[in-house]
């Protein structure tokens, strides 16, 4: 993450990561995460996150108005927790007239790895019998996708393969297991906000791929 260091944005900046069962949320000064919370894996994130965040805020003296960021993961992952996570940031950025991003859970991943060879492939459990999958490429310090998020159901060996948070059937052996941390998440939205950038709350969604289960069924309703 030494790149990070080019990237110093004035003021405070909270990270909310939804896309696995454990959730997590962060606080950011001058560029470094300062303290980390993790939600309660009993509750759902709506019944923990407002007040993980508060206690973080308020941990730090830190007031609605002098926040200056929100870096929220946007997926793929849980259904449930990914709009929990969104909705909230949204809801936050906008009391507090913050920047928001969104980050690809699988960039941020990659960034957290940061493997020697310079690529690496990214999988998770996509239910229903099928797995996420993305490959990434570094190139001028930014781990960048070298194919779209798409959802398989025969996944081929390749060089690099890290699962998200657990394994599940159809994850390749070969794949090291690696659990999602706020690190990743700065890495990819601390350049964008330092930028002055950010993301419309109009088109911020999850990036699922695939409809969840209540949207399948509402399909074979035939609603839309």
């Amino acid at each position: 993450m030494k790149g990070l260091l080019k990237f110093i944005m004035n003021g405070p900046v909270i990270l909310i990561e939804t896309s696995g069962r454990q959730g997590l949320v962060g606080l950011a000064l001058d560029g470094k995460i300062v303290d980390t919370v993790e939600l309660n894996t009993e509750k759902k994130h709506a019944q923990d996150l407002a007040g993980k965040i508060n206690q973080l805020m308020s941990g730090h003296k830190i007031g609605p108005k002098e926040l200056k960021g929100v870096i929220v993961a946007r997926g793929p992952g849980s259904f449930t927790g990914l709009r929990i996570g969104l909705v909230t940031a949204i809801t936050l950025a906008y009391a507090t007239d913050a920047k928001i991003v969104g980050v690809s859970s699988f960039q941020g991943l990659a960034e957290q790895v940061n493997h020697d060879s310079g690529k690496v492939t990214i999988l998770a459990d996509g239910l229903r019998g099928g797995t996420y999958y993305q490959s990434f490429q570094k190139e001028d310090d930014a781990w960048r996708p070298t194919c779209p998020l798409d959802v398989k159901s025969d996944i081929g060996i390749t060089p690099n393969m890290v699962a998200m948070a657990k394994r599940w059937i159809g994850c390749p052996e070969q794949a090291v297991v690696v659990k999602p941390s706020l690190e990743g998440l700065l890495a990819v939205g601390l350049p964008r906000l330092t930028r002055g950038e950010s993301d419309s709350v109009e088109n911020l969604e999850p990036l699922y791929v695939q409809p969840s289960s209540a949207e399948r069924q509402w399909q074979n309703l035939g609603r839309k």
